[in-house]
């Protein structure tokens, strides 16, 4: 049934923070959810951290961070965060209170789904995951009694569970972080979580709906642990229409899964998984009326987008206050989310169009960028872009500065490549390392006497690696973000260094034509790979294989080598040009830039799958996602199909391109020579 409103226990709250406690909603891992009202009437509901988890140093400054992060959650099937304090003695937020009826209580009660609801749903949960997914954080227990329903469409509720980058957040309280059978097998196995887990999770739940169990049967954890880590999913009760979709989440290798991004252009009125508009709501019957029958009538929510109106709004909305809190989540100013004449002024909609302009930053113009081809980096909901006086952070959603850490002249010239973890962005200015607050700018702490070399920084987890000097020598170091210790420190071999980069655990790096791998923890060599090569491009890492372009006398080539170091293959432009630039990786496929012409080869093979010409000069990093490839050439952005290298849509600037481009969710990103970024629908 709709979820029903408890007495308070001896011991409960009657009021925390601004809210008066009226009733009990249920209990979790992390504490008691209550219902509260405020002043003006308005219900949330409140979650407040149990006693033994806030008198835990440790688990205070996560919460501290994963609030932060998950305040900037702002999507249509979110019950989001309207108000928090995680420095109370009994630290606690509040969300949009959804008076819905939570799947697992629902397929129960009235059964199995049809195929078409369960498609909507999945359309609705998928945007669900693309907002909270924006924000920097991955849900880690999405299962059917996280998830509420409502005329207008699910919400997705619990979603503060763990920031990108940080996949032991909360495990190291000695909490369990997710439910059996919904779990992805990642987290089963200690691997890095991505937001390619809660695709898996969502799999799952759409099989759940679907035959009202989930596809690995039911049991004791320990073997439903086991048949998710090791056996095949059981879809053979699934309808056609439903078995390719969830099959596809439910891969065991998180690159196997499809992004949401995907996931919401299969979903859409011509993917392949479209579900036919419905007639009358989303819901089947008779759970319709069920819901109907408990819903409570609230205020309307704000106007409504086109996705929303798949889900058949007719009268009220069943989300209480959601108008309300969307807004309230996207103000990031400091001003009152109450005073109309306070708003920031911005474009009603965002063109939906591939190709067009969502919007521009002229935060950094004036910069005088011309010889400065830096990197971006998209994390917690902003856009991370070097300038020649500093770097500067922009809203990802619509572009209004955040922050900006500039630089001197005394300071010396910024490195204008950042490397971004969950909290932490790192910049190289002169010849010192800065670690920044992600969400501020404010400068957390530098090092010293190290001596960092002109190169761009890389970071993975909670580890930053970047080259430095002592004397005449080269030196490799890896620090951490967190406690500012050197986990990695040599010089063995790399007088000729000119790059580190992290991935998977590993920092790699090359002198010459010889390829290292380190282990941080240990800061012991791996393994060294020889290749023809007079030096090597960065690398780009996916799976099991490191690829790497070799810079050789005699010509260019692409390497592909095991992450144990021994070789896969070795490929040559197949029109006799040259490779430019370093590889990319996305899906089955490897992109490299030569002058004027974009490189697509297989992954396993080195086999050419395609290449395109260009009339101008490319800049030499493609970046490639869900489907779509972008290049940046002179004034224009060309996006191509992933698969054939045809034209997909172009962006024609005003000015030359300076840096390579960058595609993130639903937007390409670039900046001008004059310093402006521009955000793109992909």
């Amino acid at each position: 049934m709709v979820e029903a409103l408890k007495a308070l226990r001896p011991g409960d709250p009657d009021r925390v923070g601004p809210y008066r406690i009226v009733g009990r909603l249920g209990s979790g891992g992390m504490g008691s959810v209550f219902l509260g009202r405020s002043r003006g009437g308005r219900t949330v509901a409140v979650k407040v951290v149990r006693p033994d988890l806030a008198e835990d140093p440790q688990f205070r400054r996560r919460f501290v961070r994963e609030v932060t992060a998950i305040r900037r959650v702002n999507g249509a099937f979110t019950a989001g965060v309207v108000d928090a304090d995680p420095a109370a003695a009994s630290p606690w937020l509040a969300t949009v209170y959804v008076p819905g009826m939570a799947l697992s209580d629902a397929v129960a009660a009235h059964g199995p789904w049809p195929p078409g609801p369960v498609l909507t749903l999945a359309s609705g949960l998928a945007e669900a995951l693309g907002a909270i997914h924006a924000a920097g954080v991955v849900h880690r227990d999405l299962k059917p009694s996280n998830i509420l329903l409502a005329h207008d469409g699910p919400r997705v509720i619990d979603f503060g569970i763990s920031v990108v980058g940080d996949a032991s957040a909360l495990t190291q309280t000695g909490m369990m972080v997710g439910t059996p059978g919904f779990m992805s097998p990642e987290q089963l196995t200690g691997d890095p979580i991505s937001p390619a887990s809660d695709v898996f999770s969502l799999g799952a739940v759409l099989a759940y709906a679907a035959t009202g169990a989930g596809p690995f049967g039911t049991g004791a954890p320990h073997a439903l642990h086991y048949r998710t880590v090791h056996e095949t999913p059981r879809l053979d009760r699934l309808p056609p229409e439903l078995g390719p979709l969830v099959d596809h989440c439910l891969a065991k290798e998180p690159g196997r899964r499809p992004t949401v991004t995907a996931l919401l252009h299969h979903l859409s009125g011509t993917g392949e998984y479209a579900a036919p508009a419905p007639a009358r709501g989303w819901l089947p019957e008779p759970l319709a009326r069920t819901v109907e029958l408990h819903a409570v009538q609230e205020p309307p929510p704000t106007p409504l987008t086109r996705r929303r109106a798949l889900f058949g709004l007719a009268g009220v909305s069943a989300a209480a206050g959601i108008g309300y809190g969307a807004w309230r989540l996207t103000r990031t100013d400091g001003s009152d989310p109450d005073d109309a004449s306070s708003a920031p002024q911005q474009s009603p909609t965002v063109p939906r169009r591939p190709g067009a302009e969502r919007w521009r930053s002229a935060v950094a113009t004036g910069d005088g960028r011309d010889d400065a081809d830096g990197a971006l980096a998209v994390a917690n909901g902003m856009v991370y872009f070097p300038g020649r006086k500093g770097l500067y952070a922009v809203s990802a959603a619509n572009g209004t500065e955040r922050w900006t850490h500039t630089t001197s002249a005394t300071d010396g010239t910024l490195v204008p490549t950042p490397a971004v973890t969950a909290d932490t962005v790192c910049v190289v200015v002169g010849d010192i390392l800065r670690a920044l607050d992600a969400d501020t700018g404010e400068r957390r702490w530098a090092t010293s006497e190290l001596n960092v070399a002109d190169a761009g920084p890389s970071a993975a987890g909670d580890t930053v690696s970047f080259l430095g000097s002592s004397g005449t020598s080269t030196v490799l170091y890896a620090v951490s973000t967190a406690t500012e210790k050197i986990q990695l420190e040599t010089s063995a071999d790399l007088e000729y260094a000119e790059s580190a980069r992290m991935a998977d655990g590993t920092v790699y790096t090359s002198s010459g034509g010889a390829l290292y791998a380190y282990d941080p923890a240990t800061g012991q060599r791996k393994w060294r790979h020889l290749t023809p090569a007079v030096r090597l491009s960065d690398v780009a890492v996916s799976g099991d294989t490191v690829y790497v372009t070799v810079f050789g006398e005699n010509g260019t080539s692409l390497a592909a080598v095991s992450t144990n170091g021994t070789e896969k293959w070795l490929a040559t432009p197949e029109d006799g040009g040259s490779f430019r630039g370093p590889p990319v990786v996305a899906d089955d496929t490897v992109y490299v830039c030569g002058g004027t012409t974009l490189y697509a080869l297989h992954t396993k093979t080195g086999a050419p799958k395609w290449r395109t010409p260009f009339t101008t000069a490319l800049h030499p990093t493609p970046s490639a996602e869900n489907g779509t490839v972008c290049v940046a050439a002179d004034t224009t952005l060309h996006a191509l199909h992933a698969d054939t290298g045809k034209k997909k849509w172009t962006y024609p600037a005003d000015e030359p391109l300076r840096t390579g481009p960058l595609l993130s969710g639903p937007a390409a990103y670039v900046t001008g020579a004059s310093g402006t970024l521009y955000a793109i629908t992909a």
